[in-house]
């Protein structure tokens, strides 16, 4: 079955391309389904080597600070954390959190979620170092937890440490 759901993806793809192009958005979410198919059967590499220049073509048809542009950032660095790139899985969060800040919407969680991710990945990467308080708050809160404690809380969770989090999440 997943055989033949990889195959449909794929032929999906290349019959989206052969119909419409490579320059129709159309074909790129066909070419993102097909990417994301890849890196959940263990193809990160494959996946990645669709999602970079994915990610550039997005960016250049909507912006930076464009749902299209910060999915295909998050893809690409799941690529890499699949392949345990930890330069270019960093990057790539990075361009997701920018992505997520560009969209400008204040009601959004993307940018708490790109912090979660990016606190995940150091963790990942370096199990022996012992995360922030804010990387803390990133991995293990809800992540409206901004919203319910509020920014100037989160700055003394910065400079009071641990003892804080829990304070504040208990």
């Amino acid at each position: 079955a997943v055989a033949a759901g990889l195959n449909l993806s794929e032929e999906t793809y290349l019959g989206a391309r052969r119909a419409l192009g490579d320059k129709e958005p159309l074909t790129w979410r066909t070419e993102n389904n097909y990417a994301e198919a890849l890196r959940m059967v263990g193809y990160p590499d494959l996946a990645a080597k669709i999602d970079a220049p994915l990610l550039k073509k997005r960016i250049l048809h909507y912006g930076a600070g464009s749902i299209q542009a910060l999915v295909s950032a998050s893809n690409l660095a799941l690529d890499y954390l699949a392949m345990g790139n930890e330069a270019e899985t960093m990057q790539a969060l990075l361009l997701q959190k920018r992505c997520a800040a560009e969209l400008a919407d204040p009601t959004s969680e993307h940018v708490a979620q790109a912090d979660t991710w990016i606190a995940y990945a150091k963790a990942y990467f370096h199990p022996d170092r012992a995360l922030s308080p804010a990387e803390l708050i990133a991995v293990t809160a809800p992540l409206s937890v901004s919203d319910r404690i509020g920014r100037a809380n989160l700055r003394t969770l910065e400079t009071e440490g641990t003892s804080a989090i829990r304070d504040l999440l208990s």
